[in-house]
């Protein structure tokens, strides 16, 4: 019983987790609500996003900011110029000044973005596999599908916004011309937290009214959905994790309960001798697994809550426990070891007075 008892107690643990940390994950997230809302187009003129469109976005009061930020395209053979070794696949990104300073990348070397005749940018992942240092007076050039530029800067980003350091940035005309339109055109647009619809319903209307270039809000989901779907996710690991162990466990029952008969089969055969059917010797033995897997589930559970409330305690955590989930974890353990008994209850019926005595 011992694989019930410790299947019980990992869904109890992990759902009564889940339940606990949901708090601590609402709070976490609600700090991190939606600050840039992502406007992405399928239809989207070369000459960019109309600038009326976004000078209405941000005469709003709670903007902060608007730039383009685009994945040009997602996979693109550059290399160092004349050194076909260093050959690596990147993104391309079409960005301006102030979609850069949205998502606060800076410049480690070399020319502000924009600030240069044309050429390209790296991001800083991107110039070490190319070789291409910090210094750039030497000329630095690099092929970019085939094409020749000059490197005019390195670009850092920061971690949410990691694909750009492994980037080649491109201004929109330079990116027009060498690999025509853009995959994923989009407009990052800085707003307060918890304004992120709203803004993003407004800007669709103001940058796009006839709908000619097919806008729609790209804006990763914040605190309204995320929080729940950790919780979910969390307590399916726990029922997965649970189920396993109790799958285990319900095989050990099976071989338990076996072995128990073959030493019982003079006990059983007495019986039998005495005048008990079938089916009651069958029901002997499965009432006894029914009866060892509630106190197996029973203990699982109290001592997956007694685990989780010092663990609380040292977190300094209010532990917060989901009845139906406790009953529903000790209702399995209890199924689990009833099935586990069924064989070996239909070995023990089928036993006869004369096979206990030959034994």
């Amino acid at each position: 019983m011992f694989g019930i008892l410790i299947g019980v107690a990992t869904v109890v643990s992990a759902v009564t987790l889940a339940d606990t940390q949901q708090v601590k994950v609402d709070r976490a997230f609600d700090q991190q609500r939606a600050s840039t809302v992502v406007i992405a187009g399928r239809n989207v003129p070369e000459s960019g996003f109309p600038e009326e469109g976004r000078e209405q976005v941000l005469s709003l009061s709670v903007t902060a900011g608007a730039g383009e930020l685009s994945i040009w395209r997602d996979n693109v053979a550059v290399a160092r110029a004349g050194a076909s070794d260093t050959t690596t696949v990147v993104p391309v990104v079409v960005a301006d000044a102030p979609g850069l300073d949205l998502i606060r990348a800076r410049s480690t070397a070399g020319a502000a973005f924009g600030q240069a005749p044309a050429g390209v940018w790296l991001g800083q992942d991107a110039a070490a596999r190319l070789g291409v240092g910090l210094d750039l007076d030497g000329g630095n050039r690099v092929e970019v599908d085939g094409r020749e530029y000059d490197v005019r800067g390195i670009l850092e980003a920061p971690p949410t916004y990691a694909y750009v350091n492994s980037s080649v940035i491109m201004t929109r005309p330079a990116a027009d011309a060498a690999l025509g339109a853009g995959e994923n055109v989009r407009l990052l647009i800085g707003v307060r937290p918890g304004s992120a619809a709203p803004v993003a319903a407004f800007a669709l209307s103001a940058l796009d009214p006839g709908n000619v270039m097919l806008l729609h809000n790209a804006t990763p989901p914040d605190s309204a959905r995320l929080p729940q779907q950790v919780g979910d996710q969390l307590r399916m690991l726990g029922i997965g994790l649970g189920v396993f162990v109790g799958v285990v466990g319900l095989i050990g029952v099976a071989n338990t309960l076996a072995m128990t008969v073959a030493y019982r089969i003079r006990e059983l055969g007495l019986r039998s001798a005495l005048g008990w059917s079938r089916r009651r010797l069958a029901g002997l033995i499965l009432v006894e697994s029914l009866l060892a897997g509630a106190l197996a589930s029973v203990i699982g559970a109290a001592v997956g809550l007694l685990g989780l409330s010092l663990w609380c305690a040292g977190q300094g955590l209010e532990l917060i426990v989901d009845p139906r989930w406790v009953l529903a974890a000790i209702t399995g353990g209890v199924g689990a070891a009833g099935l586990g008994g069924i064989l070996p209850a239909i070995q023990a019926g089928s036993i006869s007075p004369m096979e206990a005595l030959r034994s």
